[in-house]
């Protein structure tokens, strides 16, 4: 039967697949935030989405190019090179998004840097010393000794991509961010595969991560000295120090704050290191990449387009904030669940995926690892406690945290747990704080309701 021309254009073939299609889309189009914030996020998303498919990819490529234990020293060395690099511009960085002036952000872009290329100048030569008396290095650190020469060179380059990205985000022309996960991933997939290839050892993951963070400082810092080459000559040294004094005790807040916050995810694996065998340290390492791909696909493009829109919406209309803040949380509550049916799921695949019998129990330890990932992906992208002036806030809550998630790992080998007894209950403990962390930055984003009501009717 033919079709008449008053008739709908939905495909006869095929009617509830259109129909769905159609479902689909105005499903999507009221999850995600729309205007400048919600096209951030697919600007984003889109170098995050490529630079997840070529990590998903490679991975059962590289798992049987190297050992769990090479994926343990990987943890190790990332976890070093993240304490240090949170340290690295005491997180001027962070103030960026503040000062109203284009000139006072240029000069604290200008005081991150000095910040990030002095403290690169101490570690190597504490890595100079490292190196020559390897018996002073701890034995939690042992397997990273030969490697500590690499240590300043990835701080230098993770933190400049900080303080440059924090920029980019300040303007909030988020496609620099977009292609630097693309040149990233590829950039440091390829090293790490030609490492592997060379049979070189967990050398070859260690450069594979130090490529990548150069290649994005590469991309920032082009981007940024084309769009505002006339701003950075106006950067002068007198300049500096008002800049320091100004929002240096922000800073600091933010610096512990963010130390504390890198420790809370990466030293587990460092106390695991000392309490459990190198095999099991890296299944857990290998399982946070697992389930935390989705957090990775979510969060950074989630939180730089939040940022990027919070700072100007909490002092000009926080009431639209918190509206944000709601839309933004019901989609990633979908993220949340759909990552609950991976890691129920993932004990009876992924030892097929990556390989061989020496990986077989990462499926487990995913499945342990989901209540903390499902929790953490809903609040972690916009969560920054920072920007209403909270992060005291941030900073005891980041305390607390990595005291009782740490202690809990030893007082779990005291009691002669296994290490996936451990893994599990230091995710149930995470997942709790993390919906604790959701409740303080509603509370603050009330209390700056109230306040702007109040400045209102005076």
């Amino acid at each position: 039967m033919s079709q008449s021309s008053g008739a709908s254009p939905e495909p006869p073939a095929a009617p509830v697949v259109w129909s769905w299609m159609t479902r689909l889309r105005a499903a999507g189009a009221q999850a995600i935030p729309s205007g400048k914030f919600g096209r951030n996020i697919f600007v984003v998303a889109g170098g995050t989405v490529f630079a997840q498919v070529v990590a998903v990819g490679a991975s059962p490529v590289l798992t049987r190019l190297y050992t769990p234990a090479d994926y343990a020293t990987l943890a190790v060395f990332s976890g070093v090179v993240s304490t240090l690099m949170a340290m690295a511009s005491l997180r001027f960085d962070w103030t960026l998004p503040v000062p109203k002036s284009e000139e006072d952000a240029a000069h604290l872009l200008a005081v991150s840097l000095l910040l990030v290329a002095g403290w690169t100048a101490v570690l190597a030569v504490i890595a100079a010393v490292g190196m020559t008396w390897t018996s002073t290095v701890p034995t939690s650190l042992a397997s990273i000794a030969p490697y500590l020469w690499l240590i300043p060179l990835s701080v230098a380059g993770g933190g400049a991509y900080q303080a440059l990205s924090a920029w980019v985000i300040r303007h909030g022309d988020l496609r620099p961010l977009a292609r630097t996960k693309i040149t990233q991933s590829l950039s440091g997939t390829a090293v790490s595969l030609a490492g592997g290839l060379a049979s070189i050892g967990p050398i070859g993951l260690l450069l594979g991560v130090l490529t990548s963070r150069g290649s994005g400082v590469r991309v920032l810092g082009k981007h940024s000295w084309r769009t505002h080459r006339d701003l950075f000559r106006r950067v002068q040294v007198a300049g500096l120090m008002p800049m320091v004094r100004r929002y240096g005790r922000m800073a600091a807040a933010a610096c512990g704050s963010s130390l504390l916050n890198t420790a809370g995810l990466d030293w587990p694996a460092i106390v695991l290191a000392s309490l459990y065998a190198p095999t099991e340290v890296g299944w857990f390492v290998l399982s946070i990449r697992v389930i935390g791909m989705p957090l990775a696909l979510v969060s950074s493009p989630v939180a730089q387009a939040f940022w990027s829109e919070a700072a100007g919406l909490v002092h000009d209309n926080p009431q639209r904030l918190r509206q944000q803040f709601l839309r933004a949380t019901r989609a990633l509550l979908g993220v949340s669940a759909l990552l609950i049916v991976m890691g129920v799921s993932s004990p009876y695949f992924l030892g097929y995926v990556f390989g061989n019998e020496r990986w077989h129990g990462v499926g487990t330890y995913t499945l342990y690892l989901t209540p903390l990932f499902a929790t953490r992906i809903v609040i972690s992208p916009i969560s920054h406690l920072m920007i209403h002036a909270r992060q005291h806030w941030q900073l005891w809550f980041e305390a607390i945290r990595l005291v009782i998630s740490l202690g809990g790992l030893v007082a779990a080998r005291r009691l002669g747990w296994s290490a996936g007894a451990a893994i599990l209950e230091y995710s149930l403990v995470n997942a709790a704080f993390y919906a604790f962390l959701y409740w303080m930055n509603l509370r603050a984003i009330n209390d700056r309701i109230v306040a702007f009501e109040k400045r209102a009717l005076s």
